[in-house]
């Protein structure tokens, strides 16, 4: 995305025109033989309900759609030349700061940094108004660490086309800080201290995954958090309790209503479970625990094929984990399968954490097991 005078005339439209008041999308006649659009010689509002196709856990709040879990998101489908939004976020302290990564018809461009409650940027500039575009926005930092949310999407002119159709296929990754990316955005390598600038999702094997299989993904990852124990050792907010809820950090007690099913469940659990604060942890408290989870994942998601990975920094559960799993297949669940992946090196890894050159081969090998037991 670059400045430049355009940037300034939309921002100043924006302000002036857009966000005190812009056109509202007028109906489309229902009897046509091209793709619904708004034709738009003016800035125009897109109906946030209707002309926007959202992945993961989102929700409407108020006038905003919040895109919280790293990996939710977007997508808008227009023909002009420029897109603007109004974008919402607030963060504890200047190393949580959200950051939403933007792709115009396929190619991404400049992170956007989401410095404050309310924020006014180009999502697309300098556009060909004569062909269909495609523009999608994704959260690559943690639930935890900030917010982002969308309450008005303005396309200074040209059409508004039908969004993006959901793709047939969902996987959703059940993780903590190895599935977020704690460590996978492109200066996580030399990072001496984490801050939301070293987190990606989209640097991590999700992505890789979903698109080698021509699937839509869905992250439900949090840093830090365990299935019995947390990193820290304690007990507050366990991922099954997080698991269970919309957004347990910034919309709590809300129950998420599992609406959409997955077709693959990816998990990797466990390795904040074998930390360093845990090695008192008894094994067969981790057993149980690991059980009643795998089987409350299973109760909410009758069909999907439950995939259990595990190995990427920590080994020490993985006989633990393989046993549940085998436990669950034993009494019955032939849909649920475990796949150990090889063990990060020390050049791959940082602060303890996978960066990202060292997913690929990891997400091959998830490739091919999804494949083997989905046929795919």
């Amino acid at each position: 995305m670059k400045t430049g005078k355009l940037l300034g005339a939309v921002l100043t439209l924006a302000a002036m025109l857009c966000f005190a008041g812009c056109a509202e999308k007028p109906q489309t006649p229902e009897t046509t033989t091209q793709p619904p659009q708004t034709e738009a010689a003016e800035p125009v509002n897109f109906d946030l309900e209707q002309d926007v196709l959202y992945f993961g856990r989102t929700y409407k709040k108020g006038n905003i759609q919040w895109f919280n879990w790293s990996g939710s998101g977007f997508s808008i489908r227009f023909q002009g030349t420029a897109v603007a939004a109004e974008l919402y976020s607030n963060a504890p302290d200047t190393r949580n700061l959200a950051y939403v990564k933007v792709y115009v018809d396929g190619v991404a461009q400049k992170d956007i940094l989401l410095k404050g409650e309310t924020q006014i940027v180009m999502l697309a500039e300098g556009l060909d108004p004569a062909v269909a575009h495609t523009v999608q926005v994704y959260k690559r930092t943690n639930v935890r660490s900030s917010t982002a949310g969308v309450g008005r999407l303005v396309l200074m002119d040209g059409a508004i086309l039908e969004p993006e159709q959901p793709k047939d296929r969902l996987i959703e990754f059940l993780g903590d800080s190895l599935t977020v990316g704690y460590m996978a955005a492109k200066d996580g390598k030399t990072a001496r201290a984490w801050s939301t600038t070293t987190e990606d999702v989209t640097g991590t094997y999700c992505p890789q995954i979903a698109q080698a299989l021509d699937a839509q993904y869905q992250v439900v990852a949090v840093s830090g958090r365990g299935i019995v124990r947390n990193n820290g050792g304690d007990q507050n907010v366990l991922f099954p309790d997080i698991y269970r809820e919309l957004d347990a950090y910034n919309n709590p007690t809300v129950e998420y209503d599992f609406a959409r099913q997955p077709d693959v469940i990816v998990i990797n659990l466990g390795s904040n479970d074998e930390s360093e604060a845990n090695q008192d942890l008894p094994e067969e408290t981790f057993r149980q625990g690991l059980y009643e989870f795998l089987k409350e994942v299973r109760q909410f998601n009758p069909d999907a094929q439950i995939l259990y990975t595990y190995g990427l920094v920590r080994v020490k559960l993985s006989g633990a984990i393989e046993q549940v799993v085998q436990q669950l297949r034993d009494e019955g669940d032939e849909k649920i399968h475990y796949l150990q992946l090889a063990q990060c090196q020390a050049w791959e890894l940082n602060l303890n954490h996978t960066v990202s050159t060292a997913y690929a081969s990891r997400g091959e090998a998830i490739i091919e097991k999804i494949r083997s037991i989905t046929g795919w």
